[in-house]
């Protein structure tokens, strides 16, 4: 089975298919095999349909548990129903969804998350015990000092970091980041800039993308199912030179400035850490499902080595150590291409 790096040194997915929607560090996947191995892995699995495990207790309907594992089960119409499973949480995981849930599960549905969100949360569970956690933010660096941009979706994340490369600084995230204590990991697989018009038109200026792609990207945001065959990768769209991942990229970096975008009089002020952290732990679940997932809730319950409460616990005591070490700031500003300039006139000073 094909193995695919989403976080260079971090976190790589082994799975039969290159694309899974919904899927917050890269819904397309790329088999990069030049990197470290990763400490982190999981398995993918899509099936035309597939048989769950004997001895499986009724949970909560649709939900069946077992030892080490959660399946769900759903009809549909005639033969077609809705299948997801998640095992092994505490080893390397495992998510299997029949082709049925891939294709029609974009959003979520009552308890039913899409499998890029499953993804996502069993990676956000994986990374706790490596004492790391995701943030919802970009990440650039000037001189070895990391700077990591957070703010609401079209806060101007992406556009920051897209701009700030014309101006020395380097890029390594654009929307989601991986963090420990102290440092942030390179995520170079998301694509969630191709929501953002402003920054789209931006690239048609610059002539990083051409006419004909810049009404690609229009077309494929109007219908997403049509995003699979997707070229506009940060790693191409943000990098200047357009260098190769194999090739003088940066995989982590140590913190030293968090800046928090919001709309707003322009201006940009210092904030405590308990104000930081509040903001930073709201933005995480405007964004994530980790917390509310039902899947790692009834996991917990019935694994009670997979300590679910302690993990969310944990996550926060990461962020509160990685606010206690960094300078915070609140940057406001009516446009978001204006955000750079408070950026780097707060560190001039």
């Amino acid at each position: 089975m094909p193995k695919y790096v989403v976080v260079p040194g971090v976190v790589e997915v082994y799975s039969n298919v290159d694309y899974i929607p919904r899927f917050a560090l890269g819904p397309n996947l790329f088999p990069l095999t030049s990197f470290r191995p990763c400490p982190i892995k999981i398995h993918f699995f899509v099936c035309q349909t597939f048989c769950p495990p004997p001895g499986l207790q009724n949970s909560v309907y649709p939900f069946y548990v077992g030892d080490s594992v959660v399946y769900y089960e759903h009809p549909l119409f005639g033969p077609f129903k809705l299948q997801t499973m998640i095992s092994d949480l505490q080893r390397i995981p495992k998510l299997h969804v029949n082709k049925t849930c891939f294709r029609l599960i974009q959003r979520p549905i009552g308890n039913l998350l899409p499998p890029g969100i499953l993804c996502t949360d069993i990676i956000w569970a994986k990374l706790i015990t490596n004492n790391m956690t995701i943030v919802h933010g970009s990440c650039i660096s000037l001189n070895d000092d990391g700077i990591l941009i957070l703010g609401l979706s079209g806060a101007g994340k992406s556009l920051t970091a897209y701009l700030s490369q014309k101006n020395n600084f380097q890029y390594l995230s654009e929307d989601i980041t991986i963090v420990d204590e102290k440092r942030a990991y390179a995520c170079p697989f998301t694509q969630s800039f191709l929501n953002e018009d402003l920054f789209i038109k931006t690239l048609l200026k610059d002539k990083k993308i051409g006419t004909r792609d810049y009404f690609r990207i229009i077309s494929l945001k109007r219908v997403e199912k049509l995003l699979k065959p997707s070229l506009f990768l940060p790693f191409n769209v943000l990098t200047p030179s357009k260098i190769k991942m194999t090739e003088s990229f940066r995989e982590n970096v140590d913190i030293k400035n968090i800046f928090i975008l919001e709309r707003g009089t322009i201006g940009i002020s210092e904030l405590s850490m308990e104000e930081a952290l509040k903001r930073i732990l709201l933005l995480n679940r405007t964004e994530f499902y980790y917390d509310r997932d039902i899947f790692l809730t009834l996991y917990s319950l019935h694994n009670p080595e997979f300590k679910y409460e302690s993990l969310l616990l944990r996550g926060k005591a990461i962020l509160t150590k990685l606010v206690e070490k960094s300078n915070c700031f609140l940057i406001q500003t009516p446009h978001p291409s204006e955000s750079l300039n408070l950026i780097q006139r707060c560190l001039k000073k």
